[in-house]
């Protein structure tokens, strides 16, 4: 998974105000931009004022959001790995061909497309 520098948090958070990232190492500290549109901390689940309590060397992930699945299959055909999520299983598909095969070499199935949670990850298939 991409992490990022808080510098880069805050690039990124300026240009996608829906973002929201995780402190590495951390399982309750999330900095993201409020309804307000102000940086603030999520400490868990509780907002606070985003008032210097962020260290320059610290080290974040981008929390994924879901995606419909028509906003993943645009991505996938854009170039991008998605990533479905069922309670059974979870499955990556990547554009090494133009068919929707997984990880496992599966095909996708209509109850997956369904039922399935779809995320698009960070990377771009080479």
């Amino acid at each position: 998974m991409k992490t990022y520098s808080t510098k880069e948090v805050l690039n990124e958070l300026c240009d996608n105000t829906n973002l929201s990232f995780k402190l590495q190492g951390s399982n309750n500290r999330f900095l993201k931009v409020s309804k307000n549109g102000f940086f603030v901390i999520m400490l868990n689940d509780e907002e606070r004022r985003f008032d210097g309590n962020v260290r320059i060397t610290d080290i974040w992930t981008l929390v994924q959001q879901p995606v419909t699945f028509m906003d993943a299959i645009r991505a996938f055909d854009n170039g991008k790995i998605i990533k479905s999520v069922n309670i059974e299983f979870e499955s990556i598909y990547s554009r090494e061909n133009n068919d929707l095969i997984d990880q496992d070499n599966e095909s996708i199935s209509a109850g997956e497309i369904l039922s399935a949670t779809w995320y698009i990850e960070e990377k771009e298939v080479d």
